[in-house]
């Protein structure tokens, strides 16, 4: 019996108490890309609301053409509810501006927020124009 305990006492010593293996990193948002998205003229995507050239009314998450939305480091919210952010993946690519000049290379992350169990895609890119590559845009699918 006592052959036993040093045995599991050694293999202990060696082994060392049970490992924990820590939780799935919850996924952020970069910092960059945190903040007030508003969706202006009826377009598909949104900008910062610091570009906006037009006032943007928040309203609900349902499909109106014209609403902001909060990026947080973990969430996209509206003003009647929120989604969690569950995935996001960086994409670094070639920051291109007017006349294909390259202006280095920009992360533009893709990923998913789930909304009661329905994911939303969602992907970054720039605008358009001589500015596009100082420029930032939301997609947001539904």
């Amino acid at each position: 019996m006592s052959k036993l305990l040093i045995a599991l006492a050694t293999t202990v010593a060696l082994v060392g108490p049970a490992a924990v293996t820590p939780a799935a990193a919850q996924p952020t948002m970069p910092a960059e890309f945190r903040g007030e998205w508003c969706r202006v003229d009826r377009g598909d995507f949104y900008v910062p609301r610091k570009q906006a050239s037009a006032n943007c009314a928040p309203v609900t998450m349902s499909s109106s053409p014209d609403y902001t939305v909060n990026l947080t480091a973990n969430e996209i919210e509206f003003e009647d509810g929120a989604c969690k952010l569950t995935s996001i993946k960086n994409k670094i690519v070639p920051n291109v501006g007017d006349g294909n000049v390259v202006h280095g290379k920009v992360n533009l992350p893709t990923g998913v927020f789930t909304c009661d169990g329905v994911r939303r895609v969602f992907f970054f890119s720039n605008g358009k124009g001589p500015l596009r590559w100082k420029e930032r845009r939301f997609f947001l699918e539904d």
